[in-house]
């Protein structure tokens, strides 16, 4: 999937089998709503902001709006 405006503040920039990322300016509660209610997963789990147990960072700052970060997910 490509990127996907929901709508002014929030962006599905991908999703996949098992992540998504979105770009979004809103409260991170907010946009994990918005994203399992607009490409829900198919299992029971849903979508969550993905761990740093890797030390890879879940988020960073959007390259084309200095308003919104980019946040990955998995399921």
């Amino acid at each position: 999937m490509t990127k996907q405006k929901v709508d002014g503040d929030f962006y599905i920039l991908n999703v996949g089998l098992i992540g998504a990322v979105i770009c979004t300016s809103l409260p991170i509660e907010e946009a994990t709503s918005r994203l399992n209610s607009q490409s829900p997963t198919g299992i029971s789990s849903g979508w969550r902001l993905s761990d740093e147990e890797d030390e890879s960072p879940n988020h960073a700052p959007c390259p084309d709006n200095a308003n919104n970060t980019h946040y990955a997910f998995n399921c």
